[in-house]
């Protein structure tokens, strides 16, 4: 295909400097074309220009050139592809190429002086090196000439561990064009190094590459975007990721025993991941994910007049106070603040809960760019707008800011206190691990109906922190912020302070264990759901609470009734 598109409106030139080019009025078969030249390992540059053409065709529209300039590249692509027309195969002189001085920008940056620098730390004589252009004081020095340097001083100098760790016949360098500013997912793809029995490629816009699963990361996320390729239509077949499985039993001589023997090499776990298809983490998350490959996000309703330092969020306008009434249903909240700027994030949740199990979160709202006391005055607006639910906050850390501006200075009326003696949630590590597997046990029954991406992405790589999995957190430097704020709204939900609809939390029955990474999941579970009902065990960790807090901190605490604050 690709001579026949060369035959027809390729060429070679030879005049001045050897190139060659391909021209075509279509924007998108240049870049498709590039592509494909990449899947060779051929670089190349398009350029664009009105009018053109020689002999008999010619056009006034705007044309597209990929232009193939560098020495290396042209040669490869006589090799790989070449010209099935004489005339224009036969201007390939490969002695003649060789001799030309090749591509202005195929340059090492800042080499010269790491040459300089190379000299006097290794004791190399300058008549030793090739004849390099010195003189002309030129920072950069073509890889052409230091690749003739390498060969020539690698044979009697150690060259390990410098510049020329870098000089080799398949690195170029690219100048950058332009840097932009902007917030956008990053995809960092990386695969085990001990993993050399494996094979992983994958087509990437034009470079090859190949992965099996490793937890639900960004591959997940493109995998899940792609189209299938059994029943995706031909535009999206051109247009989209195409995704396919091939499964290890599928490849001929690999039976059921041969399945065994590898599972009992590898392990289960690395098994599912290499063989089966399987988007499994390398860590434990909280919610198997198996459930977290069915949490979709939703599409938030367009708001206005939304300060540009606020993620915001809303998946439900509020519901007229007279319907709320009618069917019990009430609103619950939580904040979770953070110290400082441009570090962890200050988050606002509000669920709708039509009962004790049966919550949907309606509205999200998100910042790192604020102060305490800025995000504070801005949820406390939301929180007005959705008739001022109960407010559950963590007392812990900035908390105890956060409840004190909620409190004295915008004296905001219904802040949840679980005991009688501080205000809002002090979290102990019994507490926290209660609401952490509660969240689980209504994330995994459906009894929370979750919309948020930021909030779903968060779940995928909130993992157990310790090998007993009773310490929960972000792994791999991400987020926890907005799972933090969630964990404490389904908290009140199941405690007895919950003003909504009651119904009976059950235990997690055999199928449900089946369904958890976690080998005691069912104790830790029945654990939580017995400590959150019990307001005696409840009291004796707050008061663990104060005592913890007390011994830094020798401020008063008022005594305030349990319960919402009115």
């Amino acid at each position: 295909m690709l001579q026949g598109m060369y035959d027809g409106d390729g060429c070679a030139e030879n005049a001045k400097h050897y190139r060659i080019l391909y021209t075509t009025a279509s924007l998108k078969l240049a870049k498709q074309l590039r592509a494909i030249l990449l899947n060779f390992g051929i670089l190349s540059s398009l350029e664009s220009h009105l009018g053109g053409g020689t002999g008999l065709v010619k056009t006034k529209g705007r044309v597209y050139v990929v232009s193939i300039n560098r020495i290396d590249m042209i040669d490869k692509f006589y090799k790989e592809i070449g010209f099935r027309f004489e005339r224009k195969q036969n201007k390939y002189n490969p002695d003649a190429i060789k001799k030309q001085a090749g591509y202005k920008g195929d340059v090492i940056p800042y080499s010269a002086d790491a040459l300089r620098n190379l000299r006097k730390e290794r004791g190399i004589k300058f008549a030793e090196m090739i004849e390099l252009p010195w003189e002309k004081k030129k920072p950069n020095i073509s890889r052409k000439l230091l690749i003739q340097s390498k060969q020539k001083l690698s044979k009697t100098h150690d060259l390990s561990n410098s510049i020329y760790d870098y000089v080799r016949e398949d690195i170029i360098w690219v100048p950058i064009d332009s840097i932009t500013k902007g917030h956008d997912y990053v995809c960092d793809f990386s695969l085990d190094d001990t993993s050399s029995t494996h094979c992983h490629s994958v087509i990437y816009n034009g470079i090859l590459g190949h992965q099996t699963p490793a937890g639900l990361n960004h591959f997940y996320r493109m995998w899940e975007d792609a189209v299938d390729e059994k029943t995706a239509s031909f535009h999206d077949l051109t247009t989209r990721y195409v995704r396919s499985t091939v499964l290890w039993n599928e490849v001929p001589g690999r039976d059921a025993q041969w399945g065994l023997d590898e599972m009992a090499r590898m392990g289960e776990q690395k098994f599912r991941q290499e063989y089966e298809c399987e988007f499994v983490g390398s860590a434990i998350t909280l919610i198997d994910y198996k459930i977290l490959q069915k949490l979709k996000p939703s599409n938030p309703i367009p708001m206005a007049g939304t300060p540009k330092d606020y993620q915001t969020r809303m998946y439900q306008k509020p519901i007229s106070p007279q319907k709320m009434e009618l069917n019990n249903w009430i609103y619950v909240a939580s904040i979770d603040t953070s110290y400082g700027i441009r570090k962890d994030y200050h988050v606002l949740h509000i669920l709708l809960a039509k009962s004790s199990v049966d919550l949907e979160e309606v509205f999200v709202m998100s910042s790192n760019t604020v102060t305490v006391e800025d995000f504070c005055a801005r949820a406390y607006i939301v929180l007005n707008g959705y008739g001022q639910p109960p407010l559950t906050i963590e007392y812990n850390g900035p908390g105890a800011r956060t409840y004190g501006i909620m409190f004295n200075d915008l004296q905001y009326e219904r802040l949840v206190n679980y005991d009688n003696k501080l205000r809002g949630m002090w979290a102990t590590d019994n507490i926290k691990q209660s609401a952490v597997m509660l969240l689980k046990l209504y994330v995994q029954r459906f009894y929370l109906k979750l919309h948020d991406e930021a909030t779903i992405n968060e779940l995928m790589s909130f993992t157990a922190l310790t090998s007993s999995c009773r310490k929960w957190g972000a792994s791999g430097g991400n987020h926890d912020d907005h799972v933090t704020s969630l964990y404490w709204c389904v908290y009140y939900a199941a405690s007895p302070l919950f003003e909504g609809n009651q119904e009976e939390l059950s235990f997690l029955n055999g199928i449900e264990l089946a369904f958890t990474a976690i080998g005691d999941a069912g104790a830790e579970s029945s654990r939580a759901l017995e400590f959150v009902k019990d307001q005696i065990a409840q009291k004796e960790q707050a008061a663990l609470g104060q005592l913890q807090q007390n011994q830094g901190n020798t401020e008063n605490v008022t005594e305030i009734p349990t319960g919402i604050h009115i």
